[in-house]
């Protein structure tokens, strides 16, 4: 039977870690308090009221008694048996060990989890979208999870990606799969934005939406060199910074392909405004049109807010639609003497709005 008793502490988020009732979702570090024989009550007191435990976390103690090693032990043989039963092979597990300490953001963690976090959050890029979430991390037989789930590193995220998209079940239950077993900072968007690829001409913000059959830098190239074979090729590409585009294939590409590669941050709208607008307006054609072909051709054949379409300024014509237009219009070369001045306005109106 657990000994009933209160638990007093000056950090909010251990509160529902150590009230939670699903012992299976837990850190393995909370799981070792939680099967102590113990059942707490958590309360939140602010540090400078915390007399007592500043006193006695001076005071010294006794040695642990030889019951103290045996119920230790029993726990860190149920805190092992929960990381054996994680739904990996040994050899996948290795893999994403050696994956985590070659990456640099996850070697940091590794050292926070094993030797204390610091009291104020690290001055890093990366260190923001994991230290909210820190008392979740934890070190199992020299793994990083979050709770029960294995955090995996960038390497190998395009590769799980794959995996959680294998047999198309739709985002929902894509998302569901995932969620028994991994985990990683962004990952539930990324799940849903890799079923599509989008690129956007910067000069006549003619959009261009494929569906990905294979997500790896291979089959992101292959549509973009389809792409360039119509348009020409770009003197420069911008991109966020998904695995696909840091592999040394992709550089690859750039390189013999001869445009400049730049990426830009995906949380960063201002840097990269036209994307974020592209994609808005995607996700529209997507989600209201039953014909999602028709729908593209009425957005590239309509007048922006510089007047003329992105068919225009793109290829120097108008594109022939299901509204009814004479020949004469069709093989016009449009005017786009104002175009310019008036493409300038619309965009520095647009940044000043971001």
């Amino acid at each position: 039977m657990g000994l009933d008793f209160q638990v007093e502490t000056d950090h909010k988020p251990l509160i529902s870690l150590l009230m939670s009732k699903e012992l299976a979702k837990l850190p393995p570090g909370i799981l070792r308090l939680r099967l102590m024989r113990y059942s707490t009550t958590v309360v939140y007191v602010q540090g400078k009221n915390q007399v007592v435990a500043d006193a006695l976390s001076r005071a010294p103690v006794d040695l642990p008694t030889k019951g103290d090693l045996i119920q230790i032990e029993e726990v860190e043989t149920f805190a092992k048996a929960a990381n054996d039963s994680l739904p990996a092979t040994p050899t996948r597990l290795r893999e994403i060990k050696e994956a985590q300490r070659s990456d640099a953001e996850y070697t940091q963690i590794y050292e926070y989890c094993k030797n204390g976090w610091p009291p104020y959050r690290p001055d890093t890029l990366f260190m923001g979208k994991h230290w909210e979430h820190r008392h979740h991390l934890s070190i199992v037989d020299d793994l990083i999870l979050y709770d029960n789930r294995i955090v995996v590193p960038r390497d190998l995220q395009l590769d799980m990606l794959r995996k959680i998209h294998r047999g198309h079940l739709g985002i929902s239950k894509c998302r569901g799969r995932a969620a028994i077993s991994i985990l990683w900072p962004g990952m539930s968007a990324m799940i849903e934005d890799i079923e599509y690829l989008l690129v956007v001409d910067y000069y006549s913000r003619w959009i261009a939406i494929e569906q990905l059959v294979d997500t790896s830098s291979r089959g992101i190239i292959d549509i973009l060199r389809k792409l360039f074979a119509v348009h020409g090729i770009p003197d420069t590409v911008v991109s966020d910074n998904g695995p696909q585009y840091s592999s040394k294939e992709f550089r690859y590409f750039s390189r013999n392909w001869n445009f400049v590669h730049v990426t830009s941050s995906p949380r960063d709208p201002k840097a990269n405004g036209e994307a974020e607008r592209s994609v808005r307006t995607a996700k529209a054609i997507l989600k209201k049109n039953d014909d999602p072909y028709l729908a593209l051709l009425s957005y590239r054949s309509s007048p922006l807010q510089n007047g003329k379409s992105p068919s225009e300024l793109l290829m120097n014509r108008r594109l022939r639609t299901q509204l009814p237009t004479i020949d004469a219009q069709l093989t016009a070369v449009p005017d786009k003497s104002n175009v310019a001045e008036r493409e300038h306005h619309y965009r520095e109106k647009s940044s000043n709005a971001v």
